[in-house]
């Protein structure tokens, strides 16, 4: 009895210290953790330029339309096309009836906000459409040239933030594993993406990150 006593005594003294150095070692893991954590946050937020930017998204709304109009109905999607165009034209004929002057010009420079505003709503195979008008100094007016320039790369554009987001996701890795700096704030912006500048292995690229949601888009 005695014997078994002292047995059951040290087994439950040697459990007890195998605890302590099992929840010591836990206690070192999650400190250990910890600190690559920390360490990861400070590494990711020196690879990661103009954060405090990043967050802006203005092209939030016009990309939501974009899915919205994805998933639609196509006829409902042709009759949204050809009533913008019909009305459109409709109102350029009647400014064309105006006497030349500051009224005329005036109504032009309308006109033509509304024009790339409503190419914009529609998608990027129409801001293509007004990319490829802005060129075309011999048909259309100075007013509608100015105006349309602005699609050929300053199309609204998606946050810093999602950009690093579709990096990650398509080449499954933390962005501060892919470049020594990346900059949130893209330098330009069209239909189907946008441009950031990073820095990898000691040379400056340039990223382009495509936009989401563009072959439901294009299938409609």
């Amino acid at each position: 009895g005695g014997v078994g006593t002292e047995t059951g005594s040290a087994a439950a003294s040697f459990g007890l210290s195998m605890g302590r150095v099992a929840g010591g070692e836990g206690e070192k893991a999650v400190v250990v953790a910890d600190k690559a954590e920390a360490a990861r946050k400070v590494r990711r937020s020196r690879v990661l330029k103009s954060a405090s930017l990043a967050k802006v998204d203005p092209a939030s709304d016009m990309e939501a339309g974009w899915s919205k109009r994805g998933k639609s109905n196509g006829l409902f999607r042709t009759l949204e096309i050809w009533i913008f165009f019909v009305k459109y034209i409709f109102a350029e004929l009647r400014a064309r009836k105006m006497p030349d002057g500051p009224d005329k010009r005036e109504e032009r420079k309308k006109l033509a906000a509304k024009l790339k505003n409503g190419l914009l709503r529609l998608g990027p195979t129409f801001v293509k459409l007004g990319q490829l008008l802005s060129t075309r100094v011999d048909v259309l007016p100075k007013e509608y040239i100015k105006e349309l320039t602005v699609l050929q790369d300053r199309v609204p554009a998606f946050s810093g933030e999602r950009s690093v987001r579709v990096i990650e996701e398509d080449l499954g890795k933390p962005i501060e594993d892919l470049f020594d700096s990346f900059d949130m704030v893209p330098i330009a912006a069209a239909s189907l993406g946008q441009v950031h500048i990073g820095e990898s292995k000691g040379r400056k690229v340039a990223v382009k990150v495509q936009r989401q949601d563009l072959r439901e888009l294009f299938s409609t």
